[in-house]
């Protein structure tokens, strides 16, 4: 494909794009080299180096970059591609933690503060399944006056009214908490949840790594190490996961 034609391409998708976000590549030889020898790794399968990375990241276009992705989601899935239908329930905004970039959270007293009852659990567990709903997301605050059960009966009670949706719940944050209210291991919560019906975790919570900037914008929320240990112990009982990175705080 031509660059005229690669720019006429990103105009029609990206009106508004500004040439440092969405730019075509202007390599010299030893960059064009460099993408020759990253573009050879991902057909062979193999880790790209962190330099590598950086260089993709500051130097390559989005249309290469979706081009290496392109290949390596055919290599493991073929010419398919997935989705599913979810909706959220966010049963509770209450939330112990104070995260600065949080616009969901509200304190218990707030006038903007909800708690959902068992029935308004079910009517949002309906209203998936009418729409077409194949799986449903649950993510919410951690409400500080809230047992683990009641959360443990968030995922029982949508088991219960509909057993082949997909349950994906509770974030390594929350899973966090649990553990802590409880004095009970995270495989342990992790347990009680699959049981009660939980089939996957989302991967919200992972926010940003670095300790200097995690510790500014949600000091309190689990750390990274426990971010990625719940994930681990997660993988270790069959659950699936995946992750959410954050962008964009200051």
């Amino acid at each position: 494909m031509s660059g005229l034609r690669d720019r006429q391409i990103l105009n029609l998708i990206f009106p508004q794009r500004k040439e440092s976000t969405v730019s075509l590549m202007n390599l010299n030889q030893n960059e064009q080299e460099l993408l020759d020898t990253i573009t050879r790794k991902v057909d062979a399968g193999e880790r790209i180096t962190f330099d590598e990375g950086v260089f993709l990241d500051e130097k390559v276009d989005i249309l290469t970059l979706g081009d290496l992705a392109n290949r390596i989601r055919e290599r493991k899935n073929g010419n398919f591609a997935f989705y599913n239908t979810n909706i959220h329930l966010n049963p509770t905004n209450v939330c112990v933690y104070r995260c600065k970039f949080c616009a969901f959270r509200a304190d218990l007293k707030s006038p903007r503060g909800y708690t959902f009852t068992e029935e308004m659990i079910r009517e949002r567990v309906q209203e998936a399944r009418i729409t077409g709903a194949t799986e449903i997301h649950v993510v919410g605050g951690l409400h500080h006056q809230k047992k683990f059960e009641w959360y443990l009966d968030v995922v029982r009670t949508i088991h219960d009214e509909y057993p082949e949706l997909h349950i994906k719940a509770w974030t390594p944050v929350e899973i966090n908490w649990f553990s802590f209210m409880t004095k009970k291991p995270v495989r342990w919560v992790l347990e009680q949840m699959m049981e009660a019906g939980l089939s996957s975790m989302p991967g919200g919570g992972a926010e940003i790594f670095h300790p200097e900037i995690r510790e500014q914008i949600c000091e309190h929320k689990a750390d990274a190490d426990s971010w990625f240990e719940i994930h681990r112990e997660a993988h270790n009982l069959g659950l699936r996961s995946n992750a959410t990175i954050l962008y964009g705080h200051y």
